[in-house]
């Protein structure tokens, strides 16, 4: 089986000028063409682009080339800028100005203080397997990897105009969300509704897709997110 391929592409809308990120991300997706899949995102000075599913590399890239343009000129008619930058550099982000969301509000009670840095961007691969018991197996055998991903990942020393001492804040800054992380090591499929169940309990996770990280958006791709392995639970 040749899988499928998707990318999701999360861009800061900032000002060109002086830089700092703008709240005006409902404008850019205003002026995004009918043909490109850009969505908003938590924040208000983010947009997200994606390609569809494919398992061609070559057309995959150049789907991502184009959207990449896409969205760029599309803030540009609106004056500003997008940055493909892990988390924010320079602005006032925090707590950052939520996207009117009934999900973004409802975590804004839930979760609280923990929001207020949540201003991460990232490039999402999802790679289609054959089913949930191929997605677990994937993921647990991923786990000693996981640290090296990290470290080649590394992108966010700087947030909010100060150097963090780290080479990337944004793991840090992530890594206190419950939701975060690697999860232990998973049964097979039939058992992992069962072995979800006491993080919902705990009220670790809202909703059962949110037991390992970030569910999967686009029919037929299981969920890659950030180098951590996510599985469908559902």
């Amino acid at each position: 089986m040749i899988p499928l391929i998707g990318i999701e592409e999360e861009y800061l809308v900032v000002d060109p000028r002086t830089r700092h990120v703008a709240p005006r991300a409902a404008e850019v997706l205003a002026a995004a063409t009918d043909v490109l899949d850009v969505v908003q995102e938590i924040t208000r000075f983010q947009v997200e682009a994606r390609t569809p599913p494919s398992a061609d590399l070559n057309e995959l890239g150049w789907r991502l080339r184009s959207a990449r343009k896409e969205v760029a000129g599309a803030a540009r008619s609106c004056g500003l800028a997008v940055v493909a930058s892990g988390i924010p550099v320079l602005g006032n982000v925090m707590p950052p100005p939520l996207t009117d969301d009934d999900r973004y509000l409802q975590g804004r009670v839930l979760y609280r203080g923990l929001q207020d840095e949540l201003s991460i961007c990232a490039l999402h691969v999802h790679v289609d397997v054959p089913d949930p018991e191929h997605a677990v197996y994937v993921g647990n055998h991923l786990r000693p990897w996981l640290p090296t991903l990290i470290a080649l990942a590394a992108n966010s020393p700087f947030f909010v105009g100060r150097d963090t001492g780290y080479a990337s804040w944004r793991v840090i800054s992530w890594g206190r969300w419950p939701v975060s992380g690697a999860p232990r090591t998973s049964p097979p499929t039939g058992r992992t509704k069962a072995h979800s169940r006491p993080w919902r309990d705990r009220g670790r996770c809202s909703t059962p897709r949110r037991s390992t990280g970030t569910p999967g958006r686009r029919p037929g791709c299981r969920p890659w997110r950030s180098g951590w392995p996510t599985y469908r639970s559902t």
